[in-house]
């Protein structure tokens, strides 16, 4: 009975990090698709394909059975994701806060303490 609960312990391991995984790609799939959105609205098109391709292979990736590819697929997503979220957020703060960059606020900050 014992070796046998060490037999099934490495398949039950490989089927806990599969179900891990795909719950975590689920997540970032999500993210990837609400900042595509995002990205649409503000015309952004830079990476944009690139990002798709990515969302299109982690999708692929999670009807399978091999964790490590779906993390490798996932680490590629949110490779090509980073630029375009940066640029979203640019915009968006940019918006809120009248054109002013970042650099005029801390200053702003350091005159007011």
């Amino acid at each position: 009975m014992l070796q046998s609960s060490f037999e099934n312990a490495e398949g039950d391991l490989k089927t806990r990090q599969l179900i891990d995984t795909r719950v975590e790609a689920e997540g970032i799939l999500r993210s990837a698709v609400k900042i595509l959105k995002e990205g649409e609205c503000l015309q952004i098109q830079s990476g944009v394909q690139e990002i798709r391709r990515e969302i299109e292979n982690v999708k692929t990736l999670i009807k399978g059975e091999d964790h490590i590819a779906i993390k490798d697929a996932l680490e590629a997503l949110e490779n090509a994701a980073k630029p375009l979220a940066a640029q979203v957020m640019n915009q968006a703060l940019q918006a809120k806060m009248g054109q002013k960059n970042i650099k005029d606020i801390l200053d702003l900050k350091k005159e007011n303490s």
